[in-house]
């Protein structure tokens, strides 16, 4: 069991995610094969500030499914976002890594999962709600559509709304590796993309500043 990221909530619960190959309380892991061969199910705990579990909430696919980021919004939804390399309820896996984005409801269920990805490995690595809209960065092997892969890894920027609808997606990258690993926005249309690039030939930390869209 691995816990990727956390938040916390208006109430001043902690909102954990991540990924487990077990089975959580009354929750059942979708992709056992046998007793002992079990791939990784997406996994939402949240606990009270003393740490006692509240809510557990485990989903997912008979492949590999992780989350890397979570955040809530001012009704204490819940918001997360990582990767499958399976297919979700009506969902066909596109090919390797899919991104996936789902909601829950401050009660812990799911309320959507949207997939979506390019033929080659996607991976949302953070998530923040900004304009009521949902935003994730992370990095692709690929090409989005109307979007042309530049090299090896890009970062990418995605606009979904409220209801798991992909509006808009930003690819930036070079001939060489760019993954974004975190971003933040201010108050006057800014975004800030800090990860990685590999340029000097080594890898180099790099920051980003693009519109808010």
């Amino acid at each position: 069991d691995y816990g990727y990221d956390l938040t916390v909530d208006n109430f001043g619960n902690i909102i954990i995610a991540g990924t487990t190959t077990g089975n959580f309380g009354e929750n059942t892991n979708a992709g056992c094969y046998d007793e002992f061969n079990c791939s990784s199910d997406i996994l939402i705990v949240k606990t009270n500030s003393n740490g006692e579990v509240l809510q557990l909430s485990q989903k997912g696919t008979i492949e590999e499914d992780e989350l890397f980021s979570v955040t809530t919004d001012e009704s204490n939804n819940i918001y997360v976002t990582g990767f499958t390399m399976g297919s979700f309820e009506n969902y066909i896996n596109q090919g390797g890594l899919d991104i996936i984005v789902s909601k829950l409801n401050s009660e812990g269920d799911f309320e959507w999962i949207s997939q979506f990805g390019t033929n080659d490995g996607d991976e949302a690595k953070d998530i923040l709600i900004a304009n009521n809209n949902i935003y994730i960065a992370g990095c692709t092997l690929g090409s989005f559509e109307n979007r042309i892969n530049r090299g090896f890894f890009d970062m990418f920027v995605a606009k979904i709304n409220l209801n798991g609808f992909v509006n808009q997606i930003k690819q930036i990258g070079d001939a060489f590796e760019e993954i974004a690993y975190s971003f933040s926005t201010d108050n006057t249309g800014n975004m800030f993309i800090t990860g990685t690039t590999s340029q000097s030939g080594l890898l180099d930390s790099v920051v980003l500043t693009i519109e808010t869209f």
